[in-house]
């Protein structure tokens, strides 16, 4: 059986024919033009009818993405800065003094620009007491003392015992009292001065129970107000104390200048009998 060769007129065209849409044959008869189409007609139509994107609709997203920066970090801080105090203080608790005071201070810088500004400074000022740096912590719990949350009033010049404010108070009575401890070998006055304020600062987180009564609830175990009532009993004994030397060395000086003056009436009492 004998094949026939195509010839070159009935070769297969390099593409295949698609019929065109009834709407293209319209056209294609009026134009005169009978070539077959390569696209698919319904490609043509998906392309028409697919949706265009609105750039509108992507505002809102730009608008909200400083908000959503600043809230993460915001976030960020106010995870990073408790954890890395709280790392701190497994090192001050392990006795590494010096180096939990290097890192508490870095955390000033950061802890200023937060609501519990105040902690930092706490931080630091205690670690400055642990240290015998008396000046440094008193500098420090001031601070803290300034801003940290004030303690709820329970009754008459006393606040709640259980404060961020007492904690605050009881640090600072503390570093005052080395601070007084170390006037007394030169400015007893001064010390006296340091020791009233010391009293003072501690008074409000007393317990209400009367001084003679709370050194029986010490001696049972009391709780709240004990070491307030500790600290306030022993500011008022130095500053006494600190009063009393002051007064002795005041006597003293004037019994070594009355006896200046009589050596000098002596003195002016021989030159005269010379004459």
């Amino acid at each position: 059986m004998r094949f026939k060769r195509r010839s070159d007129k009935e070769q297969r065209p390099t593409a295949f024919y698609q019929p065109p849409a009834d709407g293209e044959a319209e056209a294609d008869t009026q134009t005169g033009d009978s070539a077959p189409s390569a696209t698919p007609a319904s490609a043509k139509k998906n392309e028409a009818e697919k949706p265009r994107r609105n750039g509108k609709l992507l505002r809102p997203l730009w608008w909200s993405l400083p908000i959503v920066v600043v809230a993460l970090a915001v976030g960020i801080y106010m995870t990073a800065l408790p954890v890395w105090a709280w790392n701190t203080g497994r090192s001050a608790r392990s006795g590494n003094n010096e180096g939990a005071l290097n890192s508490y201070s870095k955390q000033i810088y950061w802890g200023d620009l937060g609501p519990a500004s105040w902690v930092a400074h706490y931080n630091a000022g205690t670690q400055h007491v642990k240290l015998d740096h008396p000046d440094e912590a008193v500098a420090e719990l001031r601070i803290a003392w300034d801003r940290v949350p004030k303690a709820k009033q329970i009754e008459d010049g006393r606040i709640e015992t259980y404060s961020y404010e007492c904690t605050v108070r009881m640090n600072l009575a503390l570093a005052l009292e080395k601070q007084g401890d170390v006037a007394m070998s030169t400015d007893r006055a001064h010390a006296a001065e340091i020791y009233k304020e010391m009293g003072e600062v501690v008074a409000p987180c007393q317990s209400a129970a009367s001084t003679q009564n709370q050194q029986n609830q010490n001696q049972q175990g009391g709780g709240g107000g004990a070491d307030a009532d500790k600290a306030h009993d022993r500011a008022q004994q130095k500053q006494q104390q600190a009063q009393k030397q002051e007064n002795q060395d005041k006597d003293k000086d004037k019994q070594n200048q009355d006896k200046d003056k009589q050596n000098q009436d002596k003195d002016k009492q021989n030159q005269d009998k010379d004459k």
